[in-house]
């Protein structure tokens, strides 16, 4: 940390460092930096190479060959037009790579083959519709995908291969529907994030494979109504977020045996009043019509209201509280 550090407050820059770029031995920070294509004098020993905010257009063939320790690969906000082999230079290295921002409107199918290591892949803001039913298939070692704000049409086995994958951001697609066993092949993920889609229905036994599931966000869609499938194994939910919907009741028992939930934002719906079955061990602030729940294991049983009250069906003891964050 402080050898990248020291360069940065002090302003040195290696001998062969690019105009208006900052480097260290192992680090190339080029953002900004009004490339129209991507340097040819990189050290050899770099292994953070971040290129963001560019005019890159292509990855010339063999530019990244010599780079055998790079680990991130940043390549955000450019004007990227990629072949199947432009990675294939730094696939037995790097760990990470950012592709966001590039406007693309769909990848190579080969594009990851030789990429295997990856860990962390985000090609979010994009236009990508239709993408090739395998592209990922090969990235078996990758935990992070960011695919937010791009215009996915899902098909069931496009997760395949992502065995080890434990988030999964799919926000902002114009998503209305969800392929019935999408997620199956994903048995290890924890934060699965579909908020600011057209969502009005979830399948049957969409997140049966999903038992390792701690955070769902379902907030800006189309919801009515919360359905009983949902959480029919979703045994490990911590937080559970369908916000900014038009949901009106909550079904009776809908939390019943929750006990590992402890965050529940149900704010800027439609509810007037809460089930008499709502979770005991809660605190949850409304304010107009707001509800946002988190659950206190110290005072189980005992809540605080704070502001404009949404109706309980229960009495609620007064002589302890619970004031959690």
């Amino acid at each position: 940390m402080i050898s990248v550090l020291f360069p940065l407050l002090f302003g040195y820059v290696l001998p062969e460092c690019p105009q208006k770029c900052l480097c260290t031995p192992s680090l190339m920070d080029c953002r900004r930096a009004n490339l129209y294509e991507v340097p040819h004098d990189i050290a050899q020993k770099t292994e953070t190479l971040i290129l963001n905010d560019n005019h890159l257009t292509l990855i010339s063939p063999g530019v990244f060959q010599h780079l055998l320790n790079l680990t991130f690969l940043g390549l955000a906000n450019n004007k990227l037009s990629l072949q199947n082999d432009s990675f294939d230079n730094i696939g037995k290295s790097v760990l990470s790579l950012d592709l966001s921002g590039n406007n693309f409107t769909d990848l190579p199918s080969n594009l990851f083959r030789n990429t295997k290591k990856l860990v962390w892949l985000n090609l979010a803001e994009n236009r990508l519709g239709l993408l090739d039913s395998t592209i990922f298939s090969s990235l078996e070692k990758l935990t992070y995908l960011d695919l937010s704000n791009n215009r996915l049409k899902m098909l069931a086995p496009m997760f395949v291969g992502l065995s080890q994958l434990d988030t999964l951001m799919l926000a902002g697609n114009h998503l209305s529907t969800i392929p019935q066993g999408v997620f199956d092949p994903i048995p290890n993920l924890k934060i699965l994030v579909l908020s600011h889609n057209e969502i009005s229905h979830l399948p049957e036994g969409l997140f049966d494979n999903l038992k390792s599931l701690n955070d769902l966000l379902l907030d800006y869609n189309n919801f009515t109504e919360i359905s009983h499938a949902i959480f029919t194994t979703l045994h490990n939910l911590e937080h559970f977020s369908i916000s900014k919907n038009r949901i009106q009741n909550i079904p009776p028992l809908l939390f019943a045996g929750r006990f590992t939930l402890r965050k529940l934002d149900l704010s800027s719906n439609l509810l007037s009043e809460l089930p008499s079955d709502f979770p005991s061990g809660i605190m949850y602030s409304c304010l107009y019509s707001l509800l946002r729940v988190t659950i206190c294991p110290d005072f189980p049983g005992h809540v605080r209201l704070f502001g404009p009250q949404i109706p309980v069906r229960e009495e609620i003891p007064k002589s302890r509280t619970c004031l959690g964050k």
